[in-house]
């Protein structure tokens, strides 16, 4: 009887051990799967593709953190180029040339700054390292 019941016990924890670990994988599965999308969509997200689409990502997937940054970021982003295309010019070839000007370097040094604490809010969340 003694047998039975420690082969019986034995039973019952394997299949709790097997149950647990299941569960452990499927988490594991799905962040995964939720660090990928989320990978994917920071890098998106610094190539500022200005679409609906990418405003839906960023609200379904991004952390609130990310999200607390990438307003004034993106603001930074557009203010810095409203200001380059309507006081830029062009030079001898044809090109576009910024303006060199005080409010265009202010305005480069605002956007720098956001842009850095949302690269390394992101990194940190991807758990990459150094900055490149």
């Amino acid at each position: 009887m003694e047998q039975l019941l420690a082969v019986l016990a034995g039973g019952v924890l394997a299949l709790g051990g097997s149950l647990l670990q299941a569960r452990h994988q499927r988490q594991q599965a799905h962040d995964e799967r939720v660090w990928t999308r989320r990978a994917d969509l920071y890098v998106d997200l610094l190539s500022d593709s200005d679409n609906r689409e990418l405003k839906a990502r960023v609200q379904a997937f991004a952390s609130d953190r990310v999200q607390q940054l990438y307003e004034p970021y993106k603001t930074a982003y557009e203010q810095r180029n409203f200001y380059a295309f309507e006081n830029g010019g062009v030079d001898d070839l044809g090109e576009f040339e910024p303006p060199d000007d005080d409010e265009m370097r202010r305005l480069n040094e605002v956007f720098s700054q956001r842009e850095k604490a949302l690269v390394d809010q992101v990194r940190a969340e991807l758990r990459i390292g150094h900055r490149l």
